[in-house]
């Protein structure tokens, strides 16, 4: 079984992808900011697979937190999403260019899609 941390500061989004992710087998764990979010992966004792972000929380950004836990947890695979576009994301370094990334709206098919094509990619992001 495969751990997410999903890292949203909308707990209706943050919400809604948990339950979609968990009715497909995966745990999940939340977080509604960036401080709490590394704090889960600090004190969380078993492997975390993904990360799911926000590239634009309120308390910091998605990208510098994905920098701080692969930092702690490098084998672990980060998905960003976030209602910007990446362009705008990019274009204001909260996103890398190549960066796994779906904005928002999304389907629940397009985010289950997505993480199990990262997780299934030996190549960790």
């Amino acid at each position: 079984m495969e751990t997410l941390l999903v890292v949203e500061d909308d707990p209706i989004a943050s919400k809604v992808m948990a339950m979609v992710l968990e009715t497909e087998g995966y745990t999940v764990l939340q977080s509604n900011g960036a401080q709490a979010g590394f704090g889960i992966c600090q004190e969380f004792p078993d492997s975390i697979h993904l990360l799911v972000t926000d590239a634009a929380l309120r308390d910091d950004d998605g990208k510098k937190l994905a920098q701080q836990i692969t930092a702690l947890r490098p084998h672990i695979k980060v998905l960003y999403v976030s209602g910007h576009s990446s362009v705008e994301l990019i274009r204001r370094g909260q996103l890398s260019w190549n960066a796994p990334f779906l904005q928002k709206p999304f389907t629940a098919k397009t985010l289950v899609q997505a993480v199990r094509k990262l997780l299934d990619n030996s190549d960790p992001k």
